[in-house]
């Protein structure tokens, strides 16, 4: 099979991830000041998944034992997923 995921990020439970690249960078610059513009635009959304929830998942997938292979997109709706400068302000405030 083939599973498409979003962006995984770090554990459901305790929220931290180990992330020092691509979206971890993308909050420590904020952070740190050092992005007043946010990229992607007022529309753009980032779909994450924490790394718990993905791992959940290919267990279920291999527990199914399909003889033929199946593709998976793990994205939700856009209408559920938070805008990235929502995103990105709750990230670097907490």
């Amino acid at each position: 099979s083939v599973i498409n995921p979003p962006t995984v990020v770090g554990s459901s439970k305790t929220g931290s991830t180990e992330q020092i690249a691509g979206l971890g960078l993308l909050v420590m610059s904020m952070r740190r000041g050092l992005m007043p513009v946010i990229p992607g635009g007022k529309g753009y959304r980032l779909p994450l998944i924490s790394n718990d929830e993905f791992a959940k998942f290919i267990v279920q997938v291999f527990r199914l034992e399909q003889p033929t292979i199946q593709t998976y997109t793990l994205v939700e709706d856009k209408q559920h997923d938070q805008n990235i400068a929502e995103l990105l302000s709750v990230m670097s405030a907490s």
